[in-house]
């Protein structure tokens, strides 16, 4: 299992399970670690799926990049699921509190298989993402 043995600080896992990862999907709507979301159960339903996962391709390896950089490297990310055929919701991830950490534009990605999104967790040199299973409590998975 990816969460097994960490290189990550115990501080950088915290500020990611802290997060709150915004869905702009009418009604938006906030995932959170762990906890059950019945938006997030619905939109599965509505899109005939039993999985997703949420990430992002900003500031890689959680190193500050700047905004022209993220943007595109956003961009990148966009092509990279439209290139396989599959529904996303853009989204941002907002560290709590809020002012510690920049949010970060992401994407709610339906039906991707968990090997796919660790491999363009990977392709985007991210250190973790959110994944929902069929139960729809967020799980933080960390590539790291």
């Amino acid at each position: 299992m990816p969460n097994e043995k960490s290189q990550l600080s115990d501080e950088l896992v915290a500020a990611y399970r802290a997060t709150h990862y915004q869905v702009e999907a009418h009604p938006d709507f906030t995932l959170m670690i762990g906890k059950f979301s019945p938006e997030l159960q619905r939109l599965h339903a509505k899109h005939g799926v039993i999985h997703s996962a949420y990430l992002t391709a900003y500031n890689p390896l959680s190193q500050p990049v700047s905004p022209e950089n993220n943007a595109r490297l956003h961009q990148e990310l966009i092509s990279a699921v439209q290139s396989l055929n599959l529904r996303y919701y853009e989204g941002d991830g907002q560290g709590q509190p809020v002012g510690k950490w920049d949010s970060e534009r992401s994407l709610l990605i339906l039906g991707l298989n968990l090997s796919d999104a660790q491999k363009l967790g990977d392709k985007f040199n991210q250190n973790a993402f959110v994944w929902n299973n069929a139960d729809c409590v967020p799980q933080l998975i960390l590539l790291r």
